[in-house]
């Protein structure tokens, strides 16, 4: 299983999305299906629909605790039932090689919107969910009212080995309050990595509907949604909810 690491700083939390290489990736990349109970001679009735799908496992945690809530599900935006996180995770199965939007939801906290486009194998995301107290009090820190009539986008860019892509900038093409970063666990206007900051920036208030997502890469790279290496550059803001994509620079 072929996964990534990235960490996403958004009110005062992070959504980070992971990967690791797993001995069980053959395992994993079968998860949901049942063989051939079907009796089907040939033994491969579930081949073509298997191999058009990868799998994702989703870890959804509580930033004070770090420990996932009592119960959360995970449901993609293309079609299918809820997937209820099951030893703290739930993996739900997206198309290959195609954009993907899964939505993790639970009691207390806001639903967070997970975009990127999906490659050939199976990769992970972990997402901190924070309070709405938590996120309010960021905002006033930059002198921004909530609205509740519209949600977050959060942009993160990467390098490959995990460091923020200096250099790098964010724009969206959708209404909203001034975009802002960390630098040294504070927030400030803007929408550039700089050095000793975070690597991702927070567009609040955004308007919900179609956003389009403009990267203006780090001279000499580029930059690709992950887990990639197809690019994607259109998501969708929601209110009342977090928007999150994340792209690699190299």
């Amino acid at each position: 299983m072929k996964m990534h690491l990235v960490f996403l700083i958004v009110v005062s939390v992070f959504f980070s999305f992971s990967a690791c290489d797993d001995d069980n990736a053959g395992q994993a990349a079968d998860g949901g299906t049942d063989g051939d109970t079907d009796g089907d001679a040939d033994g491969d009735t579930d081949s073509d629909s298997d191999d058009a799908m990868v799998n994702v496992s989703v870890e959804l945690l509580a930033a004070v605790t770090s420990q996932a809530p009592d119960a959360f599900e995970v449901v993609n935006a293309a079609g299918g039932s809820p997937i209820p996180a099951e030893d703290g995770a739930a993996m739900v199965p997206t198309a290959k090689n195609q954009p993907f939007e899964l939505i993790a939801s639970a009691s207390n906290y806001a639903d967070y919107h997970l975009f990127g486009m999906a490659g050939e194998e199976d990769f992970s995301l972990t997402s901190f969910c924070t309070t709405e107290t938590v996120s309010n009090q960021v905002l006033g820190m930059l002198g921004i009212t909530p609205d509740s009539s519209k949600g977050y986008v959060v942009v993160g860019m990467d390098t490959p080995s995990l460091a923020p892509a200096v250099g790098a900038c964010a724009s969206i093409d959708a209404e909203s309050a001034e975009p802002f970063i960390f630098v040294g666990g504070t927030p400030q206007a803007g929408n550039q990595v700089v050095s000793g900051g975070s690597s991702f920036v927070t567009f609040p208030n955004t308007a919900p509907g179609e956003v389009n997502i403009t990267v203006t890469p780090p001279d000499g790279q580029t930059c690709y949604a992950f887990p990639g290496p197809e690019d994607l550059t259109t998501i969708t803001a929601y209110a009342g909810a977090v928007a999150v994509i994340s792209y690699t620079c190299i």
